[in-house]
């Protein structure tokens, strides 16, 4: 799962105290606004065995703030939760190196076009 995070002090706090609350682990106390800012992704494992990568930026194409013009929302279980629009996935994608990277921006403009479901 790929989370991009405001690596402001107050949210990352937040953050933590949501995570705390799913997973009841305290490894995520080691989660800090400066690592955030630092490192591209800051990864943390779930108990449960799941990846969940946070990001204040993806390298030099996107950061939080730039995102935000490409934020939707949805509601599961009654939870409002904001998430990335298709223009704002293919801006992350395109240029990148990974094949699967290519595959979904492939996919992606096929999608904004119309030509999938």
């Amino acid at each position: 799962i790929d989370i991009m995070v405001d690596p402001g002090a107050e949210n990352v706090r937040r953050l933590k105290e949501a995570l705390h609350e799913l997973f009841e682990d305290e490894a995520v106390d080691e989660i800090s606004s400066s690592d955030l800012l630092k490192y591209a992704v800051v990864r943390y494992g779930t108990p449960e065995g799941v990846s969940i990568d946070l990001m204040a930026k993806v390298g030099e194409v996107a950061s939080f703030g730039d995102m935000l013009r490409h934020r939707q929302w949805t509601t599961v279980e009654g939870v409002r939760i904001p998430l990335c629009d298709l223009r704002g996935l293919l801006k992350l994608k395109e240029g990148t190196l990974r094949e699967k990277d290519r595959m979904d921006t492939r996919f992606l403009r096929k999608k904004l076009k119309g030509e999938v479901r």
